[in-house]
């Protein structure tokens, strides 16, 4: 087996290491990416399945994500905890001996994350606190069993009846209607103060990217958890995908361009690293 391996870190703090399996070096038995977006989608036709085999990473085991159009085996390290990403003809076993080799980076990618594999397993209760544009929102949980689940807008906060996967489910579907009217507004302006026609602005419930940008529908896609980001940070992540419809590469030309309109670009990026998954649930 011949491996060579690239490691980096995305916006939306994952740190990667992707291996690329070169043909021939497997057994014949064994024979049959992320793009450079900004965040937190598995390739479409992706099979998640429950590693078999577990590497101590205090509670945690791995995923597995399997793709029958996959040609590389990659791991990653994010809020969704450790994934491997493997071809579907690879065997299990082999799978779980990769991780095994690699423990030892896994373990340095989450400590150099600071991330903790536990964290975004929001325990919903009275006095808990999400965020909404980067300020905090209380949660105040209405006791009772009986009768629907309801959620009631307060200020800075919400009051919520329901057991704790209505209480997710609500706050979701609140986060996603709020997204779609703010998001939407925020490229508008966007668009306009840079002179360019304004795309048409998809809400998504995308699992690793805050954003994209698709030039032959010349859609923005932003993802709906962005709302509990600050003002400012979003500002970044819009212009980022605005500068794409001009720019469909991350060249000199197009940091340029992001710079012109969002001097603290640098900054916003850092932050995302470093602070986003503080602010999902």
């Amino acid at each position: 087996m011949i491996l060579t391996a690239s490691s980096g870190l995305t916006e939306a703090g994952e740190n990667r290491l992707r291996f690329f399996i070169w043909p021939g070096s497997w057994p014949n038995n064994l024979r049959g990416p992320l793009g450079p977006g900004h965040g937190p989608g598995a390739e479409r036709g992706d099979e998640a399945v429950r590693g078999q085999r577990s590497v101590k990473l205090g509670a945690e085991g791995y995923t597995i994500i399997r793709s029958s159009r996959r040609r590389t085996m990659q791991l990653r390290v994010g809020v969704r905890g450790v994934e491997v990403h493997a071809p579907s003809w690879v065997a299990e076993s082999e799978i779980g001996e990769f991780v095994l080799q690699k423990k030892d980076w896994i373990e340095r990618a989450i400590k150099e994350a600071g991330h903790d594999l536990t964290h975004g397993r929001q325990v919903f209760s009275t006095g808990g606190t999400l965020y909404v544009l980067g300020a905090p929102y209380q949660l105040e949980i209405v006791p009772g069993d009986k009768g629907q689940p309801w959620l009631e807008e307060m200020v800075k906060g919400w009051r919520i009846k329901g057991d704790a996967a209505e209480v997710r489910r609500l706050l979701v579907k609140w986060y996603q209607l709020s997204a779609r009217g703010t998001l939407s507004a925020m490229v508008r302006d966007w668009a306009g103060r840079m002179s360019m026609s304004v795309p048409r602005v998809m809400v998504k419930d995308q699992q690793r990217l805050w954003g994209s940008y698709s030039a032959r529908t010349q859609t923005v896609n932003l993802n709906w958890r962005m709302m509990a980001f600050p003002p400012e940070v979003i500002d970044y992540i819009v212009v980022h995908e605005l500068c794409h419809a001009r720019h469909l590469n991350h060249a000199r030309a197009f940091w340029n361009e992001v710079e012109q309109y969002c001097s603290a670009w640098r900054m916003h990026r850092l932050w995302l690293r470093a602070s986003a998954r503080k602010y999902l649930f």
